[in-house]
């Protein structure tokens, strides 16, 4: 709607206007990912799917997207290790779909 990183209301937030222009986000991209240190989420705004990965460093999660269905998939790295196949990479991947 807005098309703006931050939508809050004009009193609400302060406005350094010679550099307000480089929030706008015209037209909506496909993909919009937010890197926060809070839990991950995602959610779809429009056609533009929005996710936040959270923290890679705490528990090893990333987003995956599948651009032909704009799609988003939280999944994270088990390094553990212990998949039962014969790869030595020593990494296994978890999928929270």
């Amino acid at each position: 709607e807005q098309s703006h990183l931050c939508p809050l209301p004009l009193p609400t937030r302060p406005v350094h206007w010679n550099h307000e222009h480089a929030l706008h986000i015209y037209p909506l991209p496909d993909l919009l990912v937010l890197g926060d240190s809070v839990d991950h989420f995602s959610w779809s705004h429009y056609e533009c799917a929005c996710a936040n990965p959270a923290s890679f460093s705490l528990d090893q999660s990333f987003v995956v997207y599948y651009p032909s269905s704009n799609k988003v998939e939280f999944s994270r790295l088990n390094p553990s290790g212990d998949d039962g196949d014969d790869n030595d990479d020593g990494m296994e991947f978890e999928s929270s779909a």
